[in-house]
């Protein structure tokens, strides 16, 4: 059980973020912190940006976040896009201390004008919501539409969330589906998630639950939690699609490995009943106790009446 905890909460903690951690030149295995440390001192940028990372992730060295900021300092003072944007991560964060929106909104102006297309998406965001900045949505559009035209289709996921919900400029949904599309198309899974919520819902285009499994379908095998759990539950038999329980356990598998919590809900369903896999009460209860414990109602609710029955989930001891 502690296992299996400690499994999902780092499944947890390791999930994406626009505002995660920008990658950089980093040690190879064969590195030498000392030779790095030698090199960044000397003035190599790459390393100075290496040896923060590893004082940020503990790696090769003892963990030191105030060190890990003042190397991503030193190597903005050369003008360098990606320590900039960390800084702005930094601010953003509150790594060192308390959030502060304003700092972090400068770091990422700096590495925007230099084209770094993770900054101009973080500080379109800024700007659409009136995070240490005046709101504005026109500037978040603009931000958002430098990066795509870059090729950041996280640039045209955001723009089609703005025309999905009508955030400075006409709500239309034909417009937000096509940005999704694009989005998609080059790979983003979020957008292709967007895309199967809208044609469930025949919003900008006809009601398809066909359609709609196959976008979910293509973002789940892209590794995207929410439509892998929600491909999952079609094959429960959702919304009139076939059932196919190994299909079900598969995805709802594979979704609360990256700690989502109605996968972990619905898989302890599977082995409570035997749905897809050999029924096991003991891992049913495994599900519903981590996943109640993250706050999910369904769960406890479960949980709490399983509880009631004596002995469901307990592992006899051999005689």
């Amino acid at each position: 059980m502690k296992k299996f905890v400690a499994l999902v909460l780092a499944a947890l903690l390791l999930m994406g973020s626009a505002f995660a951690l920008a990658e950089t030149a980093q040690a190879t295995p064969e590195s030498n912190f000392a030779d790095l440390l030698a090199a960044a001192e000397a003035g190599s940028v790459n390393d100075q940006l290496a040896v923060a990372v590893m004082y940020f992730t503990g790696d090769g060295v003892d963990k030191d976040l105030q060190a890990a900021y003042d190397w991503f300092l030193k190597a903005s003072e050369s003008g360098n896009a990606t320590a900039q944007y960390n800084l702005g991560v930094f601010c953003y964060a509150g790594y060192l201390g308390e959030q502060d929106y304003a700092a972090a909104a400068q770091w990422f102006e700096k590495a925007a004008q230099q084209d770094h297309t993770g900054a101009m998406i973080n500080l379109g965001t800024f700007y659409r919501l009136g995070m240490g900045v005046e709101q504005n949505s026109s500037e978040a559009m603009a931000l958002y539409q430098r990066a795509a035209e870059l090729g950041e289709s996280e640039g045209l996921l955001r723009l089609g969330i703005m025309h999905y919900n009508g955030e400075g400029v006409e709500q239309s949904y034909e417009t937000a589906y096509e940005y999704f599309v694009n989005a998609a198309e080059q790979g983003n899974a979020e957008a292709a998630y967007d895309l199967g919520v809208m044609t469930a819902a025949g919003q900008g285009v006809p009601a398809s639950i066909e359609d709609s499994l196959q976008w979910y379908l293509t973002s789940a095998d892209m590794g995207y939690a929410k439509a892998q759990t929600t491909v999952g539950a079609y094959y429960l038999g959702a919304s009139g699609v076939e059932e196919d329980f190994d299909k079900a356990f598969y995805y709802f598998s594979l979704a609360t490995q990256q700690g989502d919590l109605d996968a972990m809900y619905f898989l302890g369903m599977c082995y409570e009943s035997g749905m897809g896999t050999e029924t096991n009460p003991e891992s049913a209860m495994n599900c519903y106790e981590v996943a109640s414990m993250l706050g999910h109602q369904g769960a406890k609710e479960r949980l709490d009446l399983l509880k009631q029955l004596e002995g469901y989930g307990v592992t006899q001891d051999p005689q």
